[in-house]
């Protein structure tokens, strides 16, 4: 809902300078170009991992009972019929249990952007949702064009079994948090059967989506060659791995999908890419930022254009730890700046550059073992590579680069084999100060303000706490207690994923979004 104070008016104030009649006309109208340039706003712009309806406090609050007496199929019943009966404003709160679907369930709710419908455990409670075969999927989302579902989180559930474990067809504003979806019959999430629009799907597990004969991705995000999109979304924190089968995508949003936000999750262990970003046909752009990918039997990250690609680190595949080419469209408007690739064989393969409008390859640290620092096939003309660090041969490519003096001592603790993953660069390294400074791009990976002179690669170095103070000064400004008093030491403990906190914040009239890591374990 759309307040008029929004905007520094309100009716009484109009009442004394117009007409009446103008005075509610000039309202209407700021009402309407508000909405309008909400519509238009990326999410990554607006900062806003979670929905703006989040923190909404539910009318009601209804507690769903599981019946040890009963079977779990017979309790699985009881859930679809409370489900089905939920309204605006309602939250259900599911007790720990085993509930076993085996009909065909289509989750079909309608929530208020002022009263949306959510749907979680019973805080600290287990509850697993399944079902006893595959012919179906666990839990599908409005299925029918006439009944979309609207406003609705669900959150801090376990799914496994049957064949796809969610499948979301006609959903706008949908947010799934905090799930954990592990050894389905096909794929993890699904979005693929109908266009879909400002989906929130955060901190979510998915491990073991598939059988070894199903195409067993941990998210299959829009259709292919466009049929069906998803457009102003944001897929954030998730931890995804172990994709298999006969394909194994750990998260794949198809060709057309547009103006969505790809952040800050970990993907690893997959047959196929560990991220798949198709073009969009140019419509708008996707942002891919933060995430960190690794051991694919294939090419870690595969972006094809219309997308800026920033501050990930890709290590360990069988093909490129980046890899770019035509595929369902060309590949054009990609802008790929402070990345980290390393590979055994080639760090980053750049297919189909040649001539295309926007193609930028800058600041980004490629090390390679054996094969190609930087391959590039059927020209560059037109591109801008420029201030990349490497390691290893380059192919098709005569500037642009500088060659590492260290290899792999220019970072922390960085493996060939994935084991070991801090790509901060160490001390007297051939990254520190060496990238072009890019307009309003101004942290790294871990959301650490880069200096008048950044690094190449996703992540600054550490100086003497730089993090504490960060974090500080954070506090300070937000005026928050969320922010943990963390040393240097903690800071960056882990690479993000579903562990993560995040909290979006404004701060003179700017968008902050914050990251963090979760404390640390007492010994």
């Amino acid at each position: 809902m759309v307040h008029n104070q929004a905007f520094g008016l309100n009716q009484r104030s109009f009442r004394g300078a117009l007409p009446h009649d103008a005075s509610m006309r000039t309202i209407i109208l700021c009402l309407c170009c508000a909405l309008l340039a909400a519509a238009d706003q990326k999410p990554w712009e607006s900062g806003q991992i979670t929905p703006a309806w989040a923190k909404i406090k539910s009318k009601q609050s209804i507690r769903h009972r599981y019946l040890p007496q009963k079977s779990s199929e017979d309790n699985g019943k009881e859930l679809v019929s409370r489900f089905a009966r939920l309204r605006p404003g309602d939250e259900l709160l599911i007790e720990a249990g085993t509930y076993s679907v085996n009909s065909y369930w289509n989750v079909s709710l309608k929530g208020l952007p002022e009263a949306p419908i959510k749907i979680t455990a019973v805080p600290g409670a287990k509850v697993v949702i399944t079902r006893p075969d595959n012919k179906q999927n666990v839990m599908n989302v409005a299925v029918n064009a006439d009944s979309p579902t609207q406003y609705v989180s669900i959150s801090n559930l376990e799914f496994n079994g049957g064949s796809s474990l969610m499948r979301l067809y006609h959903c706008s504003h949908v947010w799934i948090d905090r799930c954990h979806f592990y050894d389905g019959g096909n794929v993890g999430i699904t979005a693929n059967s109908a266009n879909t629009d400002h989906l929130y799907i955060t901190r979510n597990t998915i491990r073991n989506p598939g059988k070894a004969d199903s195409t067993s991705e941990g998210m299959y995000l829009g259709a292919n060659e466009g049929k069906h999109v998803m457009r102003n979304s944001v897929i954030a924190f998730n931890d995804v791995s172990e994709c298999r089968g006969t394909q194994g995508d750990g998260i794949e949003v198809k060709q057309g999908s547009y103006d969505n936000w790809i952040v800050g999750n970990r993907i690893y262990n997959c047959d196929y890419p560990c991220l798949t970003i198709y073009g969009n046909k140019g419509k708008g752009v996707n942002m891919v930022e933060s995430n960190v990918c690794w051991n694919s039997k294939n090419h870690c990250m595969q972006i094809q254009g219309d997308a800026i690609v920033r501050n990930n680190i890709a290590i360990n595949a069988g093909g490129a730890a980046f890899y770019t080419r035509d595929h369902q469209g060309t590949v054009d408007k990609l802008q790929v700046y402070n990345n980290t690739f390393v590979n055994q064989g080639n760090a980053a393969e750049l297919r189909n550059w040649a001539g295309k409008s926007d193609m930028q390859f800058i600041n980004n640290a490629c090390y390679s073992d054996s094969g190609d620092a930087i391959k590039v096939v059927e020209g560059s003309d037109g591109a801008l590579i420029a201030k990349n660090i490497c390691l290893g041969k380059i192919n098709g490519l005569k500037d642009g680069y500088s060659i590492s003096k260290k290899g792999l001592g220019d970072f922390m603790n960085l493996s060939l084999d994935a084991s070991a993953r801090d790509a901060r660069p160490a001390k007297s390294s051939s990254l520190t100060g060496q990238a072009e400074p890019i307009p309003d791009f101004t942290h790294d990976l871990y959301q650490i303000k880069r200096p008048r002179k950044p690094s190449v690669g996703a992540v600054e170095p550490r100086t003497t706490d730089l993090r504490r103070l960060q974090a500080k000064a954070y506090s300070v400004k937000l005026r928050t207690k969320k922010m943990p008093k963390y040393n240097d030491t903690f800071w960056q403990s882990e690479e993000p994923g579903p562990a993560w906190n995040f909290l979006s914040h404004s701060y003179k009239k700017q968008q902050m979004t914050l990251w963090w890591p979760p404390a640390p374990h007492k010994k």
